[in-house]
């Protein structure tokens, strides 16, 4: 999908007014892209079929707008993924994704000190940083190695549509957020969605048994 070309056709649905959602807003702004917010709180009248929908995080999977535009095969996903899919996300920004259930701001928090001592183009995003529609100009137009470092939910990693993370750390998995998700084997699913794409796998070894169970990573 590329909307470069076209971008008078080009139309961006959002689920969630919170920043996330925010953040893709004031990015459609910028470019000239036609995008409505959508919240059950407003209840926006939606009167065009989005090229794309963007899910902020904690907009739940089952509400039926997203039932809705799934039957009419419209692509939905979080911001992470939408970066990837606008071709947003060159080969010189690398993502570094931390998810677990307990420590990860902590563990986020650490790794970007690291690594912002070694590289000045490190920035932090996600849960605890900027979210990424807010920076993604900036570290476009500097062309140069870029590091986001992104402490990453349960909830962003449970889409169809997997994050490009280049290296993935999960800290631990226990039961939580059982009240958004089916059950407990969705949210493991969900937190091993991390190694997906991932170039590197880090892993607590407490975990090695629900990685094994569930996918086919070592």
């Amino acid at each position: 999908m590329s909307f470069s070309t076209n971008k008078k056709q080009f139309s961006i649905l959002i689920l969630g007014k919170g920043l996330t959602g925010i953040s893709v807003a004031n990015w459609c702004n910028r470019h000239n892209i036609k995008s409505l917010i959508y919240s059950d709180d407003e209840k926006n009248d939606i009167n065009f079929l989005p090229s794309i929908i963007i899910r902020s995080p904690g907009f739940p999977k089952g509400h039926k707008i997203i039932s809705h535009y799934i039957k009419k095969k419209v692509t939905i996903c979080g911001d992470f993924q939408a970066a990837k899919i606008l071709g947003l996300l060159p080969k010189n920004i690398k993502i570094i994704g931390i998810t677990g259930t307990n420590g990860k701001t902590t563990v986020t928090k650490m790794i970007y000190s690291v690594m912002k001592s070694f590289h000045k183009n490190t920035y932090m995003v996600g849960n605890i940083g900027i979210p990424i529609f807010n920076i993604i100009d900036k570290v476009n137009k500097k062309n140069e190695k870029t590091y986001l470092i992104a402490e990453l939910s349960s909830f962003q990693l449970s889409d169809k549509f997997d994050l490009p993370v280049d290296s993935g750390v999960i800290l631990n998995i226990s039961h939580d957020h059982l009240d958004w998700h089916k059950d407990y084997k969705d949210y493991i699913k969900s937190k091993i969605n991390i190694f997906n794409e991932a170039k590197n796998k880090i892993a607590n070894i407490n975990c090695k048994q629900l990685i094994r169970k569930y996918t086919n990573f070592d």
